[in-house]
């Protein structure tokens, strides 16, 4: 057996770092060919409150969209979505947020403006768990249940009362979506609600 020379372990620099304050960043950081999308939830023991942040790839801070209204660490994955179109419209750009007082947001990546924003039921929180896009609309695990929502628009063309779920996500197999509940039931919804 040959052994090859170790290359020499190079330091790691920092390219640059942002404080956000107290709180958390809860959910993985995404990124796409223009910025680093970021969310944080805050104590509550002041004015912060969460957000979701825009930075560029040099750390330059290009937008921040904040909730007021939200009650509990948000942990839903942020979600990005080209634009395109389907038979419930067209759409831009998206990047999509599920929150924990039950609302769901549609926002501009480029500049954080709002496109459309849902509710959806609360018991104790709201959304927590990552969605699912299915062609021209996008699939939500709510706090009761699952609701699916036009990508253009924001309307619902179906919402189904389940199980109570935490961080529970939706996935899509042979015409159904799946996902589980807090009592440990699997679900299976068939696509038409």
């Amino acid at each position: 057996m040959m052994l090859l020379p170790q290359a020499a372990a190079q330091p790691w620099t920092l390219t640059w770092e942002a404080n956000l304050g107290p709180g958390y960043i809860t959910t993985t950081p995404l990124v796409d060919e223009e910025h680093v999308y970021v969310r944080t939830s805050g104590f509550w023991t002041g004015e912060e409150r969460p957000e979701v942040l825009a930075f560029s790839h040099d750390g330059e801070q290009r937008w921040t969209y904040r909730s007021e209204t939200t009650t509990q660490h948000d942990m839903a994955p942020l979600m990005k979505v080209e634009a395109g179109s389907g038979p419930c419209g067209a759409w831009p750009d998206l990047l999509l947020i599920g929150w924990a007082d039950g609302s769901f947001t549609s926002l501009h990546p480029s500049n954080g403006t709002l496109h459309w924003k849902t509710n959806s039921t609360v018991d104790g929180w709201g959304i927590t768990g990552a969605s699912l896009v299915d062609g021209d609309r996008i699939v939500v695990p709510t706090r009761t249940g699952l609701m699916r929502l036009c990508l253009s628009t924001g309307a619902a063309d179906f919402h189904t009362e389940l199980g109570k779920g935490w961080r529970n996500g939706v996935t899509l197999h042979d015409g159904a979506y799946w996902l589980g509940d807090e009592a440990g039931r699997l679900w299976a919804v068939e696509t038409n609600g």
